[in-house]
């Protein structure tokens, strides 16, 4: 939603009245290295193994179209996004994919009022300071870092009756930009 929203710049659609995102990955290359760190090893395990099931359960469906083949020894999302996402979504590789769809380079041009929740020990989501940069530098981004929650915890106490601090959040910010 953020990347649509920067694409869209000065002339998004009237339906679009704000964007809030929590934990977005707005910088690929650098969320999918801090993935493979030792530390988010099951993280990563799990989602690589959920891509390949996807992918295998629509090979089964288009046979021949995916090097299925290439599944076993894959070892991290970024060889999965190398030899899949990238070169079947129209990238050339990984690397051109995480460049040209990562919201980072588009956060500039978002003019809509967007919120973005983050938490500064999310184990695999980084802002880098570029996006730090450019969100500070855009007045229609509020941009709010936690020190503590995790990825998309935003706990509360039990005295906040069962609604979590980032939905909270959310739904403050849309409801008072919401267009009557």
């Amino acid at each position: 939603v953020l990347k649509y929203a920067g694409e869209c710049g000065a002339q998004p659609p009237a339906v679009l009245t704000s964007v809030a995102a929590v934990s977005p990955c707005l910088d690929l290359d650098a969320c999918a290295t801090a993935l493979h760190r030792k530390v988010n090893y099951f993280y990563e395990r799990r989602f690589l193994t959920n891509l390949k099931q996807r992918l295998r359960r629509d090979a089964a469906r288009h046979p021949g179209r995916y090097p299925v083949e290439k599944l076993d020894g894959m070892t991290s999302v970024r060889e999965f996004d190398d030899i899949i996402t990238g070169p079947f979504t129209g990238y050339r590789d990984a690397a051109d994919y995480y460049e040209r769809a990562s919201a980072a380079r588009v956060l500039e041009a978002i003019r809509v009022p967007t919120l973005i929740l983050h938490t500064e020990d999310d184990p695999f989501i980084v802002i880098t300071e570029a996006s730090r940069r450019a969100c500070a530098a855009n007045p229609a981004i509020r941009f709010e870092a936690t020190p503590h929650g995790g990825h998309c915890a935003f706990i509360n106490s039990r005295r906040a009756g069962g609604v979590y601090w980032g939905e909270g959040r959310v739904v403050a910010f849309s409801a008072a930009r919401a267009v009557s």
